[in-house]
């Protein structure tokens, strides 16, 4: 019974190095697909003079007041990480949308809404991709798309 427990422990413990190998094989073949993003801090960024990002940003007014849809889609399923959104008004810090923060998927096109806005107003969305769902903020070189928007 012993020995077959040993057997049992070592085929899990081969699994486990097998599955970390397989996760560091992911980020190298990541960042052979996408030479032009370089990991800062717990982001993922453009490198500077690159201008080339696998995702699209899309801001519509809704027919609701005080609320702004958006969208983003991506042409690459080999994006790893947490999508972010921040929305920011002139002269005013960037917030991250707590609604807009998801998870990278198996799927090309994501959205979320903006609610509560100030109708009238002007906000600028920021889309970035970060590598850990404990990051808050967009870096400097962090932003991915970005579009303006008048809301309802």
């Amino acid at each position: 019974m012993i020995g077959v427990m040993a057997r049992i422990g070592l085929r899990l413990l081969l699994i486990l190095l097998l599955g970390a190998a397989i996760l560091a094989e992911t980020a190298t073949a990541t960042a052979q697909l996408f030479p032009s993003l370089a990991k800062t801090n717990n982001s993922l960024a453009l490198r500077q003079g690159q201008t080339s990002f696998p995702c699209t940003l899309r801001a519509v007014p809704a027919k609701t007041s005080g609320r702004i849809d958006l969208s983003w889609s991506c042409t690459s399923n080999a994006l790893k990480g947490w999508f972010l959104v921040e929305r920011s008004i002139p002269r005013s810090a960037p917030q991250s949308i707590r609604q807009c923060w998801l998870a990278v998927g198996r799927i090309s096109t994501y959205s979320c809404a903006d609610t509560g806005l100030r109708k009238g107003t002007s906000y600028t969305y920021q889309l970035c991709l970060v590598s850990t769902s404990t990051a808050n903020r967009c870096g400097t070189n962090d932003r991915a798309a970005t579009v303006t928007v008048r809301a309802p």
